[in-house]
């Protein structure tokens, strides 16, 4: 589990007292690692052992010690003295007053020749007076409260740590904000104007190098290297909590016209909440027998091509120049469920990976195991935090080389591989996270991620005309662009002549009818007349009684007498000036039929 700790032990061991370091080293049973450390060992313990030919450490032909605590010291120096003995066990009761009413305490110093040296003596009398407790110390807590007491009188400063405490398993959010010296943006229900920053950087836990006695900050520049982040860990490992913290991470310091999320959730809803987030465009829930939440996934994708495109355009001629903004994140919640049920949208992210970073369009990606993220993408994805993980070959396979399997199953607690290798411990979001979601959406009132949505089966035409009415051309709204969802509205000036086809109840005279009522109702309604020629049953013969400047004609008859009267009044020019003329005709075809 250690595979350094050998090479480590074996400097140790020859140099350590030159560099004044001693070793007490420890081990159950004796083995070839410990038969090539004693030619450097000086002094020698042995106990009880479970073979009797382990005692040989110590000298052949001895007896076996058969108690605990029985054993043999030998000593390096001189003709390398054995010593039998008996050790004394420190873990009995204190003796009260009533058992004895003076003991001495003394400590020594041993030298290195292996001579006694006391250094502090202490008799205890009957003017010592023990606290009462339901259970006495033991001897070992006594004797080491002693020793400090001795230290600080005799004004002994305590050894220096040659280690940090591990990482704690729960570390607020707010404090490691604040180690990073990072204030929210939103904060106290408001939002607070924050320079545009040139790299967008996640602080979201902190960082444990045992090697170097280091601890920091778990930071991350999204806008160094690839620009993404691979986040693995078997269920139960806290994924939902890096997740979390990550995510708000980034919204708390970085507005929503800085910074946008997509997210796909493909495993058990750990990103639902975050679409409360003014940050959020979408979340999207793709199931196979799904087929809206199927099209919003597609809708994604699209939309993230258009970004590619713009954005890969506009980034000629701009090297050296930080990315794009806003910077969009795409959070994918369990790859291996997207390429088991939809393998060509997860081949389409191996170029948006590749790319996408100098673009500033980031991937956050999940998985329960390393092999279920592809070769082609994870071999692109330098960050990664492999959280607990099922055995060590996994370990493996992701950080690239062994390592110990974590010791503790402690949620959001896992490696950090970037540079090199760390222990990491992810922060726990704010317990309010969610009413604090909720206010930030509600406080603000700026630009925020185009949504994906799927293209309706019918779409009202107020919401059209809502759209339009700031616009004053001549404008016929069309409906909604499939690709973008955006509205289409042609100017007439432009495109005055149209010919509608379809087959029979495809809407046709739908639109026609709309087409009459975005004329009439429209803030220039006044300035049309409408003309409808309604060859066969039709809506807009029903439009006649809504508005006195439509005029309904169904009798072929009429239909031709009012072309003549129209074209008569064209040529001698007696339309009112500004005034415009819409003729609808619904079907024309139906004029051309044999016997008409």
């Amino acid at each position: 589990d250690f595979p350094r700790l050998r090479e480590v032990l074996d400097v140790l061991v020859r140099q350590g007292r030159s560099l004044g370091m001693y070793l007490v080293l420890a081990n159950q049973d004796v083995n070839s690692h410990v038969d090539q450390l004693l030619n450097n060992v000086g002094w020698r313990i042995a106990l009880k052992v479970a073979k009797p030919e382990e005692i040989q450490i110590i000298e052949r032909g001895l007896p076996s010690p058969v108690r605990a605590g029985q054993g043999y010291l030998r000593l390096s120096s001189g003709a390398s003295e054995i010593i039998e003995f008996q050790a004394g066990y420190a873990g009995f009761p204190v003796k009260t007053r009533s058992e004895a009413e003076e003991e001495t305490f003394r400590i020594f110093e041993v030298e290195p020749d292996g001579a006694y040296r006391e250094v502090w003596k202490q008799t205890l009398t009957s003017s010592v007076v023990m606290e009462e407790e339901a259970l006495p110390p033991k001897e070992e807590e006594f004797i080491l409260n002693n020793i400090r007491q001795a230290a600080k009188a005799l004004n002994i400063r305590p050894a220096r740590r040659i280690y940090l405490d591990p990482l704690p398993a729960t570390i607020p959010f707010e404090a490691v904000m604040e180690e990073a010296g990072i204030q929210p943006v939103f904060r106290e229900g408001k939002w607070f104007p924050e320079g545009d920053s040139p790299h967008v950087v996640a602080y979201w836990g902190k960082v444990d190098v045992p090697e170097l006695c280091l601890q920091d900050v778990l930071s991350l520049d999204f806008d160094e290297k690839d620009g993404h982040l691979w986040i693995v860990g078997a269920p139960q490992s806290g994924l939902d909590l890096a997740l979390s913290s990550l995510i708000m991470s980034l919204a708390l310091r970085y507005p929503p016209d800085q910074v946008q999320f997509y997210m796909v959730e493909l495993g058990a809803g750990e990103l639902a909440p975050f679409e409360t987030l003014p940050h959020t465009g979408a979340v999207i829930y793709p199931q196979p027998d799904d087929p809206q939440e199927t099209e919003r996934l597609g809708r994604l994708f699209n939309l993230l091509e258009r970004v590619f495109q713009e954005r890969s355009k506009a980034a000629k001629g701009m090297r050296g120049k930080s990315a794009p903004r806003p910077a969009l994140f795409v959070v994918i919640n369990s790859f291996g469920e997207l390429r088991a049920n939809f393998p060509d949208e997860a081949d389409r992210l191996t170029r948006f990976v590749r790319d996408g970073g100098r673009l500033g369009i980031h991937f956050i990606i999940t998985s329960a195991r390393g092999p279920e993220l592809t070769r082609s993408i994870s071999n692109m994805i330098a960050r990664r935090l492999v959280l607990q993980l099922v055995s060590k070959d996994d370990y493996l396979d992701i950080i690239g080389k062994p390592v110990p399997p974590l010791a503790k199953s402690i949620p959001g607690r896992g490696y950090w591989v970037d540079d090199g290798i760390a222990i990491a411990q992810v922060a726990t979001p704010p317990a309010d996270v969610h009413e604090q979601m909720q206010a930030m959406r509600e406080a603000w009132h700026g630009v925020t991620p185009a949504p994906v949505e799927i293209l309706p089966s019918e779409i009202p035409l107020t919401a059209l005309l809502e759209e339009l009415k700031e616009d004053s051309r001549a404008l016929l709204p069309v409906g909604r662009a499939y690709e973008t969802l955006e509205t289409i509205a042609v100017p007439l000036e432009e495109n005055p002549t149209w010919l509608i086809l379809g087959p029979r109840e495809s809407g046709k005279s739908n639109f026609l009818a709309c087409a009459a009522r975005c004329a009439l109702e429209r803030e220039q309604g006044a300035q049309w007349e409408v003309r409808a020629y309604a060859l066969r049953r039709s809506p807009l013969t029903a439009l006649q009684e809504r508005f006195s400047r439509l005029r309904a004609l169904s009798v072929p008859e009429d239909i031709v007498q009012d072309v003549q009267q129209l074209i008569e009044a064209l040529q001698q020019g007696e339309m009112s000036e500004g005034k415009r003329l819409l003729i609808l005709i619904d079907d024309l075809g139906f004029a051309f039929q044999p016997g008409r």
